[in-house]
């Protein structure tokens, strides 16, 4: 019998694009902080009385012995036969999660898996409920001056967070996400400022950075959306589709791409969601109906990809330096 540590729970409400709320209450102070930090432009100004999810958090001294379902990575996965997920991560934390009913219950040993796994959970729940709406979320960076945008994708560690910062030094720049714009069918962006996240610390001492620590991943130092509040655009067209890439010298070089040079990357991180936080523990589940959902997000997707190769001014910006290539990114915005 699994026996909670502290009764006492913390609570956090959270709203999100096209009337999505959550509601998280945490016996772990930290977790809600964290949280509080990641989801700071979402933050609900008052309690969610009948949230879409709702998920608790409890603190255990020990998680006993079981083995579930198929594995992926160190977790692994069971389903219910009224749909109910569970899924055991690291031996240190399980989570039971119900998408369509809208609740998930977490218990874990110590706050930080805890924490990257309602995080996770809060990424998939909402990114799956935009995606059956028509707004998908890809991996890369979306940036916008005086009302013309940009989409730009990169690998991870591809420079994307440090292009996106030194970005947004640049007189009349605003930015939209720095990981996971949502883009539509019409080429269109929608704001999803999270945070700025950094693989090296940066060197500026004036930004309030915090240590994102990874269980299945190196650490990271992440940046509040909150210190940009004044430089975030709702909304924007996505004037420019741009792949991005770090040169090891010279200056910076911006060139036209074909559509057949963007189909790989737009297939691989838009249609395949390859690197978005939408992990296959809670995206994916064995019915009809989800069978069903998962088409429908497929041609949504499948449709974005080609509206964004057909409608979008399609470069390239190579540069040595973040700076340079926000420089280059930003003159050909404006």
């Amino acid at each position: 019998m699994l026996t909670c540590m502290d009764s006492q729970s913390r609570t956090l409400s959270l709203s999100f694009p096209k009337g999505i709320t959550i509601t998280i209450h945490s016996a772990f102070d930290s977790v809600i902080s964290n949280l509080t930090h990641d989801f700071v432009s979402f933050l609900s100004a008052e309690p969610v009385a009948s949230p879409s999810l709702k998920v608790e958090i409890l603190n255990l001294a020990l998680l006993p012995e079981k083995r579930i379902g198929f594995r992926v990575f160190r977790s692994s996965t069971r389903w219910s036969r009224n749909g109910e997920q569970c899924v055991r991560f690291f031996g240190k934390a399980e989570l039971k999660y119900h998408f369509n009913r809208g609740y998930a219950k977490v218990v874990a040993t110590e706050p930080d898996l805890a924490y990257e796994m309602v995080y996770s959970l809060i990424l998939s729940y909402v990114g799956e409920r935009l995606d059956l709406v028509g707004w998908h979320r890809i991996h890369g960076l979306g940036v916008d001056i005086n009302g013309k945008g940009a989409l730009v994708l990169a690998p991870s560690g591809g420079g994307k967070s440090s292009l996106g910062f030194e970005f947004l030094k640049i007189p009349n720049a605003k930015w939209l996400s720095d990981d996971v714009p949502l883009v539509s069918c019409k080429s269109e962006m929608l704001a999803w400022p999270l945070r700025f996240s950094f693989r090296e610390k940066p060197a500026d001492r004036s930004l309030k950075l915090r240590r994102f620590r990874r269980e299945r991943y190196p650490e990271k130092f992440v940046l509040s959306a909150e210190q940009f509040q004044g430089k975030i655009r709702q909304f924007s067209k996505v004037d420019y589709l741009v792949r991005y890439r770090k040169l090891s010298h010279g200056s910076a070089k911006i060139k036209r791409l074909y559509p057949r040079n963007m189909v790989w990357p737009l297939f691989k991180w838009l249609v395949i969601g390859y690197e978005t936080p939408q992990i296959a523990e809670l995206f994916l589940r064995p019915s009809f109906s989800d069978m069903t959902q998962k088409t429908k997000i497929l041609k949504g997707r499948l449709a974005t990809m080609r509206h964004l190769l057909t409608h979008a001014k399609l470069l390239e910006v190579s540069a040595p330096t973040p700076r340079a290539g926000a420089e280059a990114l930003a003159s050909v915005l404006s």
